[in-house]
């Protein structure tokens, strides 16, 4: 692909406030947004071209001519393109110059009505038009474009997803025009609850928003970087191996494909910067020239071409049938291109040691030949190959297994529906789909936990795997919590095991919250950590007071009359601290919020928190499309206060009016920033409240409203209600109400189990222990991508903890560990191995 000129630094954010029923306010909003987020990504240029002013195609065909990486659109159109700023099918090759862009062909990103209608009766249509301009030598338009085949879409929506698919691209670690969309779709759908039945606009939204052009496209976002690959980076290759390594740091993700004389022969994707390429049954990689094109994100294309040397003619031929996680046979055919029969022994063995199996084989000449299943290695849902060190006589070398994807759903059923209360016991079952997955058979189900605060009673239960589903009755399991607070998390680690084999398939850690979180208690902490406590949650200190302090009359207090969607910008008496960031002004917006940052767009769309869409660092008591008094042209009063005595600064919305008609009503709500001298969490953030006065959420048509606060980032946040949705514990707004936000969490909270300050192993992987059964030692098999720590915990089958052990590894690699059995009574045990976020279980047996 063509680079220079660094085209790909650039985009264009174009966008029209025009509608039918006159000058709207959020396409050129939204854009304005967009263009910020690009800039702070690290865009050279984002041109922008609105309007207002602007009419005419212009700016928009110097802006593609002169190269672009990607396009924008927000506004009104149709099947010709878009209106204003017009940019017609009619003026590629308009009066004014051509479209003209060469090989810089931007992904066009057209969210307004009809422009990707490829059934219209207008021919070419826009998105069309845009694709098929130019030709093989000399092309021009673009290499893709995202737009509704539909006329009716609509303003809100339209924001709504451009920014969730906008926000998936630069913060969601999605690169690919399919993911992006379908992200954006999803997240639609949680925006918009009421709008997921049959014939909403959900359904209408899935249906029409479309890419004409691939759905797997990467979208480069600025230029990309080459990969620093060459072919003697693969080691020595030979027509007997069946799989080339290579480690990529530079790339932990990509996909590869595999040609053999230019015919197709393997394809998959590598993680963690392990790069395996192979066939795609494991056969041998053969004589011939083998050409390999790895591609990542954000990385050009790399071929590769290999020349494999003649290797000594025995070797892997792939493996008889489908190979799936959980099986536990393995049939491989074998394949001999001498000119002699060879009798001949075959190891397979895994490369940490916690796997081997030796069998015998005669190989005729010139042929191939399947031998009996031999006992296959534990296969685990999640790996996309198996690799293993072949020995087949005096010839070694490595083979891939390729493994079917299965994609697992495997959630514990809390009896009577709700998850477990402290200082209660509870009982649970289990229900498992796993698509794609054959197996069957009888199999043992066993939860774990690595904390002291819960007890499991009962850890384990006999189930059976059919079809990919599993389910266990909600009496399967059993536990107690002691007495912690409401909304702490602890682990149960789940464990999958077929009969007969020696460790399990499948294993997930959930982490499940405590506490029926009535409104008498608090809302559970953002990932920050900010809790929301309201002035029923009476039990713990940090419930606030309602204590109104009506600024309208009070002497001393500060003035502001603002338009309609207007905003002012105030100087704090103290400096504030939110989210870790200090702060001395606040942006307060006649639309019932206000944010730390200065901010320029007076939104007054209310969004779910956290949601891109909508102003950085803000704090939303009543996030709503507030209005003047009775709809006269009145002004909006706002006022602020510094109470200096009781240390608090307090900001008052007085009575603007909310809805329309006769369901408008008045609504009065304060927010009240404590000085940190006087109060401050104990973690250094400080404390925030809302109270209000006179409260009524009646704007049905636009979601309600929304309270809560959401991080600089907007990817954090508390929120306690959007869409008449209470958060867990959240009381309903009313006058009286008193809601505070702070970092101090109640007495008793466990969040969850990573220290934090640890360095630990970003690579994690546990073998197969040996020997099971043991007398007097077990070793586990251990890789580490990097030196860390360790944590090795031997449980019984009631979930008590025997013993535990920190190792500490100055080196990453291959390591064992040694559980010796001293002291342990003959039994069933579980060994729990933990590093960072990943553990794995295993069953091992101890016998006298």
């Amino acid at each position: 692909p063509y680079t220079g000129s660094n085209w790909l630094d650039k985009a264009l954010v174009v966008a029209g406030n025009f509608a039918d029923t006159g000058v709207i306010l959020t396409p050129v909003w939204t854009s304005t947004w967009l263009a910020r987020e690009l800039n702070n990504y690290g865009y050279a240029s984002v041109d922008t071209v609105y309007y207002p002013p602007t009419v005419s195609p212009d700016l928009i065909l110097d802006a593609f001519n002169a190269g672009v990486g990607i396009v924008n659109y927000r506004g009104w159109g149709d099947a010709h393109g878009w209106h204003y700023p017009q940019f017609h099918v009619s003026d590629f090759d308009g009066v004014q110059g051509s479209l003209n862009n060469g090989f810089r062909l931007p992904v066009v990103f057209s969210f307004v009505c009809g422009t990707g209608k490829f059934d219209s009766e207008i021919d070419p249509s826009f998105c069309e038009a845009l694709l098929t301009r130019g030709t093989v030598s000399t092309p021009s338009g673009a290499v893709a474009v995202i737009a509704p085949s539909d006329l009716h879409t609509r303003t809100k929506y339209n924001n709504a997803l451009n920014s969730l698919m906008w926000d998936a691209l630069l913060e969601g670690d999605v690169h690919e025009l399919g993911p992006a969309l379908l992200a954006g779709k999803f997240g639609f759908l949680k925006e918009f609850s009421d709008e997921t039945e049959p014939g909403g606009m959900g359904e209408f939204y899935f249906h029409t928003y479309n890419i004409i052009g691939d759905p797997s496209l990467p979208i480069w976002l600025l230029t990309p970087d080459a990969m620093p690959v060459t072919a003697e980076d693969f080691g020595t290759v030979t027509a007997d191996d069946g799989v080339m390594t290579l480690e990529l740091p530079e790339a932990p993700e990509g996909v590869f494909a595999l040609k053999r004389d230019n015919v197709l022969i393997g394809a998959g994707r590598w993680s963690d910067s392990h790069v395996r390429v192979y066939a795609f049954d494991g056969t041998a990689l053969g004589s011939g020239t083998l050409t390999v094109t790895l591609n990542a994100t954000q990385k050009l294309p790399l071929t590769i071409s290999i020349t494999p040397g003649a290797g000594n003619g025995l070797a892997v031929n792939g493996f008889e049938g489908l190979v799936y996680p959980g099986v536990a046979t393995l049939q491989p055919i074998l394949r001999n291109t001498t000119a002699s029969s060879a009798d001949v022994q075959i190891t397979f063995a895994a490369e940490n040691g916690s796997y081997s199996e030796t069998f015998s084989a005669v190989i005729p000449a010139n042929g191939t030949v399947t031998v009996e299943p031999v006992a296959a290695p534990v296969i685990r849902i999640g790996e996309r190959e198996v690799i293993l060190n072949a020995t087949i006589g005096a010839n070694s070398s490595k083979i891939a297994v390729p493994v079917m994807p299965v994609t697992a759903e495997v959630q514990l059923d809390f009896a009577e529906g709700h998850p477990p209360v402290q200082g209660e016991t509870f009982s649970c079952g289990l229900t498992g789909a796993f698509e794609n997955l054959p197996l069957s058979g009888d199999l043992t189900a066993m939860i774990t936990t690595t904390v002291d605060y819960v007890t499991l009673t009962q850890v384990s239960a006999s189930g059976h795997i059919q079809d990919g589903a599993v389910v266990l009755a909600p009496t399967s399991f059993s536990g107690s919590v002691s007495s912690i607070a409401s909304g702490s998390k602890f682990p149960l680690t789940i464990s999958l095991q077929m009969d007969g084999e020696p460790t399990a398939f499948f294993e997930e850690t959930l982490l499940i919250r405590v506490g029926g979180l009535t409104t008498s208690e608090p809302t559970p902490p953002c990932s920050f950590g900010y809790w929301a406590y309201d002035d029923t949650d009476l039990e713990y200190p940090e419930a606030p007071v309602y204590d109104w302090t009506e600024l309208s009359s009070l002497g001393g207090a500060t003035h502001y009359q603002l338009e309609d969607d207007d905003h002012v910008r105030v100087n704090l008496p103290f400096v504030f601290q939110y989210f870790g960031q200090t702060y001395d002004g606040l942006t307060i917006c006649s639309n019932g919020w206000a944010a730390f940052p200065a901010e320029t767009i007076d939104f007054f769309r209310n969004w779910s928190i956290p949601f891109p869409l909508g102003p950085d660092a803000m704090l939303a008591p009543f996030w709503d499309d507030l209005d003047y008094v009775d709809n006269s042209g009145d002004l909006i009063d706002i006022y602020t206060y510094h109470d200096a005595t009781e240390g608090k600064f307090i900001v008052e919305w007085y009575q603007p009016r909310n809805g329309f008609g006769d369901h408008s009503f008045t609504e009065t709500f304060q927010i009240v920033l404590y000085d940190q001298a006087i109060l401050v969490a104990d973690d250094g953030n400080g404390v925030v409240e809302f109270q209000y006065l006179e409260v009524n959420d009646v704007d049905q048509s636009n979601n309600y409203c929304t309270v809560g606060i959401e991080s600089p980032s907007q990817n954090d946040g508390v929120q306690y209600v959007y869409n008449r949705e209470y958060a867990p514990g959240a009381a309903v707004l009313s006058a009286g109400r008193a809601i505070r936000f702070t970092t101090n969490s109640p007495a008793n909270y466990y969040s969850d189990l990573i220290e934090e300050d640890r360095v630990l192993p970003q690579t994690f992987a546990m073998g197969t222990a040996y020997p099971n059964p043991f007398n007097p030692s077990v070793a586990i098999p251990l890789t580490l991508g990097q030196p860390g720590e360790v944590v090795v915990t031997l449980y019984n089958l009631a979930g008590q903890e025997v013993r535990s052990s920190v190792y500490n590894y100055p080196t990453a690699g291959e390591q064992i560990v040694r559980i010796n059995g001293d002291l342990l009574a003959s039994g069933i045990y579980l060994i729990a191995i933990r590093s960072g976020e990943k553990q794995f279980i295993q069953k091992v047996t101890f016998l006298k």
